[in-house]
């Protein structure tokens, strides 16, 4: 697969990292094995330079659907960071 970079808020690129995702989704409250699994749909969904907004939305749909109550824990963390 074709190195991904994702663009930061600020502008600048970053490396596409799932491990981030998986960390991110688990400090929600996901159970590892669905953290994982988010992070793989996401890679998968992925393209160059994707905005880190739309890897947040990615996310957050998946989460709704996999553990709400992380979903919920995970919006209001990304409306703060």
């Amino acid at each position: 697969m074709a190195e991904i970079s994702v663009v930061k808020k600020d502008g600048h690129l970053e490396t596409f990292q799932p491990e981030k995702i998986a960390r991110a989704c688990m400090s929600a409250g996901a159970p590892k094995e669905t953290a994982e699994k988010i992070a793989e749909e996401v890679q998968s969904s992925a393209y160059d330079k994707i905005p880190t907004s739309e890897i947040r939305r990615m996310v957050l749909d998946r989460l709704k659907a996999e553990s709400p109550a992380a979903a919920e824990a995970f919006e209001k963390y990304t409306k703060t960071a």
